[in-house]
């Protein structure tokens, strides 16, 4: 998958415009500028249309469980793990119990919008080239 700046979009755009003559221009052309309208979102952490040097924190992942530390009843070192980190906290010998965690965060399957659906269907009509951009479109949002 090749990913373009806004900025070498308009480019490509640009060139479009002015030096193309295919069959394609005016779809390509359509579709550049829906995608040129469309809003920037951080993939971090959401924010729509961030600034061009943009820092954020994402979304931390909470734990589902805690693993404490402890001596058994001979004086070996043993194991605990419970999903209350009071618990984890009480029986670990240092205190500090190790945070457990699931796989990495799933994010949250996105369709496109309706209003998203209208203009990939104003770009062209024909159902195959519809159904190219809609599955192009979602693929792009869900990574």
């Amino acid at each position: 998958m090749i990913t373009l700046t806004r900025e070498e979009a308009q480019q490509v755009l640009d060139i479009l415009c002015h030096h193309a003559t295919w069959e394609k221009r005016e779809f390509s052309v359509k579709l550049l500028r829906a995608r040129l309208a469309e809003p920037v979102v951080c993939a971090r952490c959401g924010e729509v249309n961030p600034a061009v040097i943009h820092t954020c924190t994402p979304k931390e992942q909470e734990p589902v469980a805690w693993q404490a530390h402890y001596l058994d009843q001979d004086g070996n070192p043993a194991v605990y793990t419970t999903s209350v980190y009071a618990l984890a906290v009480e029986n670990d010998t240092n205190g500090t119990p190790i945070p457990l965690y699931t796989a990495p965060p799933q994010r949250e399957w996105r369709d496109p919008t309706s209003a998203q659906i209208k203009v990939m269907w104003n770009l062209t009509k024909k159902p195959s080239e519809f159904a190219a951009m809609l599955l192009a479109k979602t693929r792009e949002m869900n990574g």
